[in-house]
């Protein structure tokens, strides 16, 4: 939850936090495990513009997305994200996104 705060400026309790998979980052002797979760949040939880922590070198850019949005952002020939962004747009897609869907 402390990361969501970081980067996405959220507050969200652990507690509300549902773990989707743990994976390795990258191929080779310097992938790491990486924890992927779930939240939803709502307006009423944004306590701050997220983006990182500058002194550790953190310059993230928050994008949100509406379902058709995202769609076509994957639909590109190019896509300019990590895979395990990707993965995490087709676990939702599988899993989440009828419920948002009209």
């Amino acid at each position: 939850s402390e990361e969501i705060l970081e980067e996405c400026g959220y507050k969200v309790e652990a507690s509300r936090l549902e773990k989707i998979k743990s994976f390795i980052g990258s191929v080779g002797a310097s992938g790491g495990v990486q924890n992927l979760y779930y939240a939803e949040v709502e307006d009423s939880q944004r306590v701050g513009d997220g983006g990182g922590v500058a002194h550790e070198g953190e310059m993230i850019r928050v994008k949100e997305m509406t379902i058709p949005e995202l769609d076509a952002y994957t639909q590109q020939e190019q896509i300019n994200s990590p895979p395990g962004f990707l993965f995490a747009v087709l676990w939702f897609k599988l899993n989440k996104a009828q419920k948002f869907e009209k």
